[in-house]
């Protein structure tokens, strides 16, 4: 599995499966453990994703989709420090919930080199940077 977007569309599962089973988790040390590996798991795919592929495909995705492709991020990062915040009080799940929206599918490539999304709950596919 050396595909960049396999890897990544990967990741997008991995953490929807953990996302799932942590809103449905009770308070205690698995509900801790999974928090941590959510929280890791998604902080190295940002990481990732913001050093080694914005930069590749920032002249074809313009300055708009890119900053946007930050903002993102950014609010993820708020959703991930709220849920482990929030960890073992009430209003968790709304948290987990939170951080869920900030997970959408990764984009899929045409073959003109715009991306968009490989499913989507806002209406059609639009041509934006990768997630």
């Amino acid at each position: 599995m050396n595909d960049p977007m396999t890897i990544l569309k990967a990741d997008h599962r991995e953490v929807k499966a953990m996302l799932k089973t942590l809103a449905e988790s009770d308070e205690g040390k698995a509900r801790e453990t999974l928090c941590e590996k959510v929280s890791t798991a998604l902080t190295l795919h940002m990481t990732l994703e913001e050093e080694l592929v914005y930069p590749l495909i920032k002249d074809r995705v313009g300055d708009e989709e890119d900053e946007e492709a930050n903002v993102e991020h950014g609010l993820a990062r708020d959703a991930l420090a709220k849920m482990r915040e929030l960890l073992n009080r009430p209003g968790f799940g709304a948290a987990v919930e939170m951080l869920a929206r900030r997970n959408p599918p990764p984009r899929r490539r045409g073959r003109d080199g715009a991306s968009s999304r490989t499913s989507s709950r806002h209406g059609p596919s639009r041509v934006a940077r990768p997630r």
